[in-house]
């Protein structure tokens, strides 16, 4: 099985009907993430918090992602797009390739942290000497591409999967409430397996979802 540049088994997918590819509205724009089911609502959650905080979506082409091709600048190997890992944001503006809009990103640089922190099973294809600190030299340069977001190298769903359930994101890639006080108590109590009452067993579940 062929692997993309960050080591996902490719989707071939002629029909754009793999069972392993969902399509996802992305809440609060007109754009649609298209991409492998495991990692789409944890992408989804990313791609809300770059159009709050980076640039707003307005366009349906303003989010790209499966692409059954090879990657621009892989040496012929598969794009993290033929992964269904990877999405495309805002080609035909501040995310087109080059350093045309470097301006931009230095003026954004505090927000791309804040996202890839937040959101640290991805890479960015943006330029590395932007700034200083963490974000230098975190991110490759070698091709200036700051529209794009793939599954860090090393990644797998297993780790995807544990980062959507410990942020919350729900199968939509919106984030579920906070918890209260009072269920983050009772979640305390019984991961030191307190004893819990029926009552408070059953507002677990409900709290969970269960």
């Amino acid at each position: 099985m062929a692997t993309t540049l960050s080591g996902w088994p490719t989707l071939d997918n002629p029909d754009w009907g793999d069972p392993r590819l969902t399509r996802l509205v992305v809440p609060g724009t007109p754009c649609v993430f298209y991409g492998r089911a495991d990692v789409a609502p944890y992408f989804v959650a990313m791609i809300m918090d770059y159009a709050r905080t980076i640039a707003p979506l307005t366009k349906r082409d303003d989010v790209d992602a499966y692409d059954a091709r090879p990657a621009r600048a892989g040496g012929g190997r598969a794009s993290d797009h033929y992964g269904g890992v990877a999405v495309d944001l805002l080609a035909s503006g501040v995310g087109a390739q080059g350093s045309s809009n470097r301006a931009f990103w230095v003026s954004k640089e505090p927000q791309v942290v804040a996202l890839l922190t937040k959101y640290s099973l991805l890479y960015w294809g943006g330029d590395a000497s932007i700034g200083e600190g963490e974000f230098r030299g975190r991110y490759h340069n070698a091709y200036i591409d700051p529209m794009h977001f793939y599954a860090r190298p090393g990644t797998d769903v297993a780790a995807f999967r544990a980062e959507i359930a410990r942020m919350r994101i729900r199968p939509d890639g919106t984030a579920a409430p906070a918890y209260s006080a009072h269920i983050l108590h009772l979640l305390t109590m019984r991961k030191h397996g307190k004893h819990l009452s029926a009552h408070q067993l059953h507002e677990l579940h409900v709290a969970l979802g269960r």
